[in-house]
């Protein structure tokens, strides 16, 4: 059976290479590499692409959701960084530079958790003030 005509929301090419990009980017593909993969002309192009895949979700991220997104990320690195880590040990040079990419993933996750936090702590610091100053307000308003 055929859709009827707008009944569903057919996607432009575009809109399809930014979803393709998305997908390699949520897979943990760097922007150089989403620049060969959906061909755009630079690492800035495939940044905007991705941004704009995950405004058009239209649902926020919040810290909780980067916090276990995070730890399953580490948690599959820590995986198969156990897993090279033997012949990586023995000289292999294959397997060493595996690790090495795999700390640095590592270390970019961490960062972006680090950073997720300091939003979050900056967020809740400024309710705070918020809330303060409101009460401040409240109260010299009550002495008048």
């Amino acid at each position: 059976m055929r859709p009827q005509l707008g009944t569903e929301r057919l996607m432009t090419s575009e809109q399809q290479r930014r979803a393709q990009a998305l997908e390699y980017h949520l897979a943990g593909s760097t922007y150089q590499e989403l620049r060969i993969l959906c061909g755009y002309q630079s690492t800035s192009s495939a940044y905007r692409a991705v941004q704009k895949a995950l405004d058009e979700l239209g649902e926020p991220v919040s810290v909780e959701e980067v916090r276990a997104d995070a730890k399953r990320a580490l948690h599959r690195i820590d995986a198969m960084r156990k897993g090279v880590w033997g012949k990586a040990r023995k000289g292999d040079l294959k397997a060493i530079e595996t690790v090495l990419k795999l700390d640095e993933r590592r270390s970019k996750i961490l960062a972006k958790e680090t950073a997720a936090k300091a939003a979050q702590s900056v967020e809740s610091e400024g309710a705070a003030v918020y809330d303060l100053q409101r009460r401040l307000e409240e109260r010299r308003l009550s002495s008048s």
